[in-house]
């Protein structure tokens, strides 16, 4: 999927313009990744996928059409080898617990959105 030389292919996925783009501007200055699709919500996201090839989504919880437990679950039924970082404000550990028992691979509080980099290394690893 993916090696030293090949950086990661990213989705971003959240409905706030601003946040998408602060974390397009984060994530490509960290020079890791590549950003190949940016998605308002999860069904932009799947329209999306049928013309590029990504190994990782980095995925809100709240959002309208279809919210992040429904687009988890999608691509989890769909896209089982794709990871899924789950990027949200709720930060409540039952909250963590529950998209991680429905196959998140990873979770990072918005307030802490420093430590997603890290969060991609360990998940792509």
């Amino acid at each position: 999927m993916t090696n030293t030389l090949q950086k990661i292919r990213v989705a971003i996925v959240d409905d706030h313009d601003m946040l998408r783009e602060a974390l397009r501007l984060m994530l490509e200055h960290a020079g890791i990744v590549q950003i190949k699709i940016i998605a308002m919500h999860g069904q932009d996201l799947i329209e999306q996928m049928k013309e590029k090839e990504i190994d990782l989504v980095i995925l809100d919880i709240q959002m309208p059409v279809m919210d992040g437990m429904q687009t988890l679950n999608y691509l989890k039924t769909n896209h089982r080898d794709l990871k899924v970082i789950m990027y949200s404000s709720l930060g409540d550990e039952e909250i963590i617990k529950k998209y991680k028992l429905h196959g998140a691979d990873g979770y990072v509080v918005k307030s802490k959105a420093i430590e997603l980099i890290d969060e991609i290394n360990m998940v792509m690893n």
